[in-house]
């Protein structure tokens, strides 16, 4: 780099590194760099934002459908003991019938032989 020899080159020089320092519409350049420095903390706050939003969306999807296989899971629990109570029901049912016929032939048995003995 030349150093300036008169005054008038020195003052070329000022204007000239002003002007480098003036950004795009008349705004300087440290200005301009920290506006978008900012526009770039803000885009990225919001991305981030964007992401947690998702993010969280997906956890309450995922904590809805748990929730439904739980219910689901509960309910065909509660359904098969129903079905398991209906079986032993049923199973009690029958024994009392053959039971009662057992009975019954006994009784006839008995009418029988006391006919004979008669």
């Amino acid at each position: 780099m030349q150093l300036p020899a008169t005054q008038q080159e020195q003052q070329q020089q000022q204007q000239q590194q002003q002007q480098q320092a003036v950004g795009i519409f008349g705004v300087p350049l440290p200005a301009a760099e920290a506006a978008a420095a900012e526009a770039a903390e803000a885009a990225a706050a919001e991305a981030a934002a964007a992401e947690a939003a998702a993010e969280a969306e997906a956890e309450a999807k995922d904590a809805g459908a748990a929730a439904a296989r739980t219910a689901t899971a509960g309910a065909k629990r509660q359904q098969n003991t129903w079905g398991k109570q209906q079986q032993q029901v049923q199973q009690q049912q029958h024994q009392r019938q053959r039971q009662q016929q057992q009975q019954q032939q006994l009784l006839l048995l008995l009418l029988g032989l006391q006919k004979q003995q008669a």
